[in-house]
């Protein structure tokens, strides 16, 4: 049985966790992150944002085009799953 939290996200995430039978992989984990924040570049039309999804796209290899970004994404993977 699922409980939704009290606030929004905490409601979303137990939903999403209910609906899930396994965790995200470290790519999908990528691609929902860069979905994510598409779709704010699309609301706000920010530079910033917009800036960072070019570094964040991927190439034909997988890889992101910015070569910096494969140890940062690790890196905060890494911090969410250890909390720290």
């Amino acid at each position: 049985m699922c409980l939704l939290g009290p606030g929004l996200m905490a409601q979303l995430l137990s939903g999403l966790k209910c609906a899930m039978s396994e965790l995200l992989s470290v790519q999908d984990a990528y691609r929902a992150m860069f979905a994510f924040l598409e779709a704010y570049y699309e609301r706000t039309q920010s530079e910033d944002v917009g800036s960072l999804l070019g570094d964040l796209q991927l190439d034909t290899q997988g890889e992101p085009f910015d070569p910096a970004v494969s140890a940062d994404w690790i890196e905060a993977v890494q911090k969410a799953l250890f909390k720290g």
